[in-house]
């Protein structure tokens, strides 16, 4: 009787043993099920429809300006010029027009810093300094 009493405690221990793995199965089965609806019903971001331009409110640095400074206004004071050191006009141009109005003084000024700093480097000629300042309408 011995032999079948611990034929019974084996079968009795390898079923709670059982219950228990389905019992955690079962667990992480609902909590993928769970996961994969919580997915599923969250809103999928789409193609961005509302893009914040530069000078929008949205998109300034911390002291109100576009970011970037001289990245915002296409680059260096060289790359202003054509490959023959004239003014390119079209891009100077392109810079002001496209510009929000709110930044067409600060762009004139920055631009004013940049062309006498690029000149005192040696960067460009007064020549070119002198046109660059009227092509951006800067007073001298």
């Amino acid at each position: 009787m011995s032999k079948q009493h611990s034929f019974e405690e084996l079968f009795l221990k390898e079923r709670k043993k059982t219950k228990n793995l389905s019992l955690a199965a079962s667990i992480c089965a609902l909590l993928f099920v769970g996961t994969l609806i919580w997915h599923f019903q969250s809103p999928q971001p789409s193609a961005p429809t509302n893009i914040p331009q530069i000078g929008s409110e949205n998109f300034r640095s911390q002291d109100g300006t576009p970011p970037g400074g001289g990245v915002f206004l296409g680059g260096d004071v060289k790359s202003f010029l054509n490959d023959d050191g004239s003014v390119d006009t079209d891009r100077v141009s392109e810079i002001l027009n496209n510009a929000p109005d709110e930044f067409q003084d600060r762009i004139v000024t920055r631009m004013e810093t940049q062309i006498d700093q690029a000149l005192s480097d040696g960067e460009i000629t007064s020549d070119q300094a002198q046109k660059l300042k009227v092509a951006f309408g800067i007073n001298n």
